[in-house]
């Protein structure tokens, strides 16, 4: 079935299935239909299995469905659609994340539920900062995140994996974003500034 093969060209004359180490292929989309710039083309979308364009609970290595949406009903830039929302077709699929810092359990409220992107755990940066003595301040400028503890600064950048600790450079497994106004962060930036000790 032609539909399936993420190999074939297109007529526009770019192939759907050949990737580069970013995930995207020669049009500049990725094999979930998404552009760099987050466009959405379901000419591109190879996870593609019914007429509508979307399979609600076929989800990729990144943790969106075809549709682009998470099993919390987020999308990749943070907008929320019920239609999405796992939880809404059963309750029970719903996961709970517990998040622990040393030998405290993380409490978390409303919109600031940690929630996973595949295999990484994001959680809500200013309220695991409180909840652990660790300074936060935002930059909306530069959209920076600066988290400081014992003397060592870790900046964070919105929507990139990229991070500095003090005049180290590293990479994090997940973009940091934002959703309803909370910014998410992965587990790791944690375990980065405070050399390990929180985990799930």
């Amino acid at each position: 079935n032609a539909r399936y093969d993420t190999t074939r060209t297109t007529g526009g004359g770019s192939n759907t299935g050949d990737y580069d180490r970013d995930g995207y292929n020669s049009a500049g989309y990725d094999r979930y239909g998404y552009s760099h710039q987050g466009t959405y083309n379901a000419r591109y979308d190879t996870t593609r299995t019914t007429n509508s364009g979307y399979n609600p609970s076929d989800y990729g290595r990144d943790g969106y469905n075809s549709a682009g949406y998470d099993r919390y009903g987020y999308n990749r830039q943070g907008t929320y659609s019920a239609r999405y929302d796992m939880k809404n077709v059963d309750s029970n699929t719903r996961e709970e994340i517990t998040v622990r810092v040393g030998n405290r359990v993380m409490r978390y409220s409303g919109n600031e539920r940690p929630y996973r992107i595949g295999s990484t755990i994001m959680v809500a940066a200013e309220a695991t900062a409180r909840q652990v003595n660790i300074g936060v301040t935002k930059d909306r400028n530069n959209d920076t995140i600066t988290m400081e503890l014992d003397g060592d600064v870790l900046i964070l950048e919105q929507d990139s994996k990229t991070y500095r600790l003090n005049d180290r450079r590293g990479t994090l497994p997940q973009k940091v974003e934002v959703r309803n106004g909370v910014i998410f962060v992965p587990m790791e930036a944690f375990n980065i500034l405070r050399r390990s000790g929180v985990y799930n």
